[in-house]
């Protein structure tokens, strides 16, 4: 996991040089070695990345006598090609702009000059960065807990933000309708928006640049197939050709046996001639794992497999908090499982069919709500739905 971490303050005090270095540290990954990279404007604005070696897709470049920079993390593509850190730097905000409407792509965005501080994520979030805006400037990270850390080294208070907790009991998570996070003072960036940081004024502005539309234009059901498959390669396609020749060696699919993850091992075979490895994980009577080796097999690609007992998964809760900023996840310990089969297998780039379902009509798509006839059903839906994350919220274990 990348972590991009800055602060640009209007003041800090000179002792306080190693600010950077305490944040960085909050973010670093376990189970593999991290590199760091500090960039110094000055004192009080730097800009810092801590990536497992060797095995994080980034770009960062910078220009001190200018006071400019970019990081991109992870991979911004327009036309189907990828747009270097370097590119980024040198374009006028209006460039950016209009950029970031073209864009495709999992990214995280920072883009730095004398007098802005712009922050960028994709339409989807992929790749979430939190920030606060304080009476002294603005701190910004896509690890939340290096920026815990800096209220704590600055002396500024950590308080729970109720609201918060009030959306997470109804919801099951927050985030939803709002840029609230646990902590005071914190937001989280909107999907498919810019934050712009006057670093003259102290004022923080939003550029949302994607707004989703959901008009249907489509009738036919042979009509929308044929447009899901052909969006679906291209966009494959896209992400597979902005991949660096040596990352397109070493690329792992979890294969759950699946509906979503069937169909992205399929693609994924055929546009790189079978050189993907497939990874299976779960309990000795899993129903998952015998149709993940049915489909490796039919695919003609490497699989491995990996038994665990359920208790095991108890081990890597506290990582998995750490690395998830323990929103709304903490039940899927299984997270950092998959992490540590990454590492084993030098897996450099992995994807999986989560949220895929969504697309092509899976798990999270049910008849339920359809049912519903009046309010009281509606509510009784919602309680049940939520009922453990309510009892996980009051009651955390």
């Amino acid at each position: 996991m990348v972590s991009t971490t800055g602060y640009f303050l209007r003041a800090l005090d000179n002792e306080r040089r190693d600010l950077i270095d305490c944040m960085l540290q909050e973010c670093a990954t376990p189970y593999v070695e991290n590199e760091i990279v500090k960039i110094p404007f000055t004192h009080n604005k730097v800009l810092g990345i801590v990536v497992p070696k060797n095995r994080a897709l980034y770009d960062y470049v910078y220009d001190l006598m200018e006071q400019r920079g970019a990081i991109i993390y992870g991979y911004v593509v327009v036309d189907g090609k990828r747009v270097p850190a370097r590119e980024m730097m040198l374009m006028s905000e209006d460039e950016f702009y209009r950029l970031l409407e073209k864009a495709d792509g999992s990214f995280l965005a920072v883009k730095v000059d004398n007098e802005k501080v712009w922050i960028a994520t994709d339409w989807l979030d992929t790749r979430p960065v939190y920030y606060a805006v304080l009476d002294y400037g603005i701190v910004f990270s896509s690890c939340l807990w290096s920026i815990l850390r800096f209220f704590k080294e600055m002396n500024h208070p950590i308080r729970l933000n109720d609201k918060a907790i009030l959306s997470y009991i109804w919801l099951g998570r927050i985030g939803v309708i709002d840029d609230l996070t646990f902590i005071e003072d914190v937001h989280v960036a909107p999907p498919g928006s810019s934050l712009i940081y006057d670093l003259r004024t102290g004022k923080l502005y939003v550029h949302r640049y994607y707004k989703p539309h959901y008009e249907s234009k489509i009738s036919e059901e042979k009509e929308a197939i044929e447009l899901v498959h052909n969006a679906l390669l291209v966009s494959i396609k896209e992400a597979i050709h902005a991949l660096p020749e040596e990352y397109r060696r070493n690329i792992c699919v979890f294969l759950s046996g699946g509906l979503d993850s069937r169909v992205l091992a399929h693609y994924l075979s055929r546009l790189l001639d079978g050189r993907i490895r497939a990874l299976t994980f779960g309990t000795e009577k899993s129903d998952e794992i015998p149709v993940a080796k049915k489909v490796a097999k039919k695919l003609g690609i490497p699989h491995v497999v990996d038994i665990y007992e359920l208790n095991q998964l108890a081990d890597y809760v506290r990582d998995l908090i750490l690395l998830s900023d323990g929103f709304d996840v903490v039940s899927s310990s299984h997270v950092v499982y998959a992490m540590k089969m990454l590492v084993e297998n030098n897996c450099r780039i992995f994807t999986d069919g989560f949220a895929l379902d969504l697309t092509l009509g899976g798990s999270y798509l049910h008849n339920h709500p359809r049912k519903i006839r009046n309010k009281n059903e509606f509510l009784s839906y919602i309680y049940r739905k939520f009922l453990c994350s309510i009892i996980r919220s009051l009651y955390p274990l």
